[in-house]
Order: C-alpha cells, then sequence, then structure tokens
C-alpha cells in the first residue's frame, strides 16, 4: 500500500545562496478557509560597517507569496 500524498508538502524548502533567498515548502490549498503551518525558521546574517551613523543604516526584507493555479 502506497502512502498517502500530501498536499501540504509538495516540495521542500530550500536556500538559494546566489541571491540569499529562501523558498517554504510548496503546498497546494485545497479549501478556501483551510489554515497551513509553514512552521519554517530562517536565520540570515549581515554585517554592517561601524562608522559614523551606522545605527541610521536601513535594512529592508522582502517577503513576496506566489500562487500558481492548480495544473488541468
Amino acid at each position: 500500500m502506497q502512502p498517502k500524498a500530501s498536499f501540504h508538502r509538495l516540495q521542500e524548502s530550500s536556500t538559494c545562496d546566489d541571491s540569499a533567498s529562501y523558498m517554504t515548502k510548496v503546498f497546494f490549498v485545497r479549501y478556501a478557509e483551510e489554515l497551513i503551518s509553514i512552521r519554517d525558521f530562517v536565520k540570515f546574517r549581515t554585517e554592517v560597517d561601524v562608522q559614523p551613523g551606522y545605527l541610521n543604516t536601513e535594512f529592508f526584507l522582502k517577503c513576496e507569496l506566489y500562487y500558481s493555479p492548480p495544473p488541468s
């Protein structure tokens, strides 16, 4: 008997060193009100030169959510 397919873990999470980015697991939302726990933690480290005014250095974190319709 084959194990039941998990629609909440279609592809495992991964990191991309070239773009310093992280991709959570790929999952399929089957219902409009369905809750899915991602439970991923990512720690990025950055360095800021200690110069006068370094505490005013701006730091940006970009988060995106992508959607793709299910295959036909």
